[in-house]
């Protein structure tokens, strides 16, 4: 007799848990702006926001770290073979990927934002394949990217005024941002291989969150 799978083992539930993550990601651009206006973070006040950021994420690493702990019943405690895994990690996921992310959102236009965010996922694809050799590259997968990367350009585009600005400190630390995230996406998918990957992505949150936070201050 042939056991069910899991709802979210299913083509369904994979589609459904694919777009919550994507609802959810989405909402970090305007819960981030939101949080600056209730803290009193102006734009130009990066210490505040660095550490508004880490505490965010050092804080979610403990959520993940003991509420995995007590749903498998088990303390998740990082071995010795986990640590460089974590580090690795947290230097390219939260560390590097936030610093510029949350110091860049505050000086960059929402719509130049989102059209360099667009471009995380062809990158990670491109990292991937030509980098670490861990995925094919084919006709498929880039005309998804450039015809998913050309649907958010073309609505922001036109938008209000339909112009896309570009500094150094704004929306050029937004695309060091998505480089770091697009690399970090690679380095989950070779890690998880060996690796518990909640334990790996509770404890580098908590290790790039309290990093962070002591750059805050």
């Amino acid at each position: 007799m042939e056991s069910r799978k899991p709802y979210l083992a299913t083509l369904p539930g994979l589609i459904l848990g694919c777009l919550v993550c994507c609802a959810l990601w989405g909402s970090a651009f305007p819960c981030i702006k939101i949080g600056y206006a209730l803290f009193g973070i102006p734009a130009h006040d990066s210490a505040s926001q660095l550490l508004f950021a880490g505490l965010r994420f050092t804080l979610a690493g403990m959520l993940v770290v003991v509420g995995m702990s007590v749903a498998q019943r088990r303390l998740l405690v990082p071995q010795a073979r986990d640590i460089k895994p974590i580090f690795v990690l947290s230097l390219f996921q939260t560390i590097g990927q936030y610093f510029f992310f949350y110091l860049g959102l505050s000086r960059a236009s929402a719509m130049s934002s989102s059209i360099i965010e667009a471009s995380a996922n062809f990158l990670a694809i491109l990292f991937a394949a030509l980098a670490f050799r861990t995925e094919k590259l084919d006709a498929a997968k880039v005309l998804g990217c450039v015809l998913g990367f050309a649907g958010v350009a073309l609505v922001n585009l036109s938008g209000a005024n339909g112009t896309f600005g570009f500094t150094l400190d704004g929306e050029g630390f937004i695309l060091a941002s998505t480089i770091a995230g697009a690399l970090s996406t690679c380095l989950i998918g070779i890690f998880s291989r060996e690796h518990d990957g909640v334990l790996l992505a509770g404890w580098q949150f908590l290790v790039g969150g309290l990093v962070l936070t002591v750059i805050g201050f």
